[in-house]
């Protein structure tokens, strides 16, 4: 299956995608937010108050990171080497893309803490 990013934008079509073990590829908007290691995550409650129901993330984690930012920020993109792929000929010769691709955790859109399965991010430009 595959989808723009339209439907790439709602980390829940996703999950239930990969629920089903629906193979897919899709857009994702550059605005796409998640982390690309795993943050730890708690039920613990403060010093006093009721035991919480729903996870958090501990203090000190890092928030989510934009897409658009990641091939800057984060040391899984920015310090890998972009691969060339070879992905048809056309009119005016081949085309050819350059990649990276990491490992992204996608935050539940009920829980507001990382889904604990990754996804893979591909990064694709041009490579002409």
């Amino acid at each position: 299956m595959t989808f723009d990013e339209g439907y790439g934008s709602k980390p829940e079509f996703l999950r239930q995608l990969d629920a089903r073990n629906q193979m897919f590829i899709g857009e994702v908007p550059c605005s796409f937010c998640a982390w690309t290691k795993l943050p730890k995550t708690t039920l613990k409650a403060g010093k006093i108050g009721r035991k919480r129901t729903k996870p958090r993330l501990v203090k000190g984690e890092r928030a989510t990171i934009e897409v658009q930012n990641m091939l800057k920020h984060s040391p899984k993109l920015r310090d890998q080497s972009w691969t060339k792929y070879y992905i048809k000929e056309s009119d005016t010769g081949p085309v050819i893309w350059e990649i990276k691709e990491c490992p992204i955790f996608i935050r539940s859109e009920r829980l507001g803490v990382p889904m604990e399965k990754p996804f893979r991010l591909i990064v694709a430009r041009n490579g002409e």
